[in-house]
């Protein structure tokens, strides 16, 4: 009689103990889903603008006298604003998931953002604004440091997604990386 209430126990144990890792697997699946598709449509929105910040570079290295649209700029920067800020919340929304600290680097991604249109791209609307004939060089040095910071940020986001994604056999295709 006590084997056999030992060997339920044992079995329910295990039973509980598979439902709370197929539990963990899920809420797993669902953060790496929720921050990956937030960090993804952070970068998507930075792209842009760098985008735009290198065609304005463009134009003013060619030609010092080149009129730049900051109205554009100002168009695309807010959006990209916006949607870091719809990243943060949506990522604040998410659980950790385990030790890579998967969650704390994409945040720390999305605050670097966060300074880099605050400060860097602010300042480079005002100076693209003006007709200075230095735009091109100050344009240039105004967002080195802070590009450097967010691919060292973006290498350690890569590795812990690719820990994640090993760890609970995810399946799924970075469509920025």
């Amino acid at each position: 009689m006590l084997f056999k209430s030992l060997i339920r126990i044992i079995t329910c144990l295990i039973f509980f103990t598979s439902c709370a890792s197929t539990d963990e697997n899920a809420n797993a699946i669902e953060s790496y889903s929720l921050i990956n598709s937030s960090i993804q449509l952070s970068k998507g929105a930075y792209q842009a603008l760098i985008g735009k910040y290198r065609e304005s570079l463009n134009a003013v290295n060619i030609n010092e006298n080149a009129k730049i649209d900051t109205i554009e700029l100002r168009v695309v920067l807010d959006s990209a604003k916006l949607t870091n800020q719809q990243s943060l919340s949506m990522i604040n929304l998410a659980g950790e998931i385990d030790t890579t600290w998967y969650k704390e680097k994409a945040l720390n991604y999305i605050h670097i953002l966060d300074i880099l249109y605050n400060n860097e791209f602010e300042k480079y609307i005002s100076l693209f604004g003006t007709q200075s004939k230095y735009r091109y060089i100050k344009g240039n040095e105004l967002l080195s440091s802070r590009q450097l910071e967010l691919k060292k940020l973006d290498k350690e986001f890569s590795y812990a997604s690719d820990k994640i994604k090993s760890k609970y056999h995810l399946q799924i295709v970075d469509s920025l990386k």
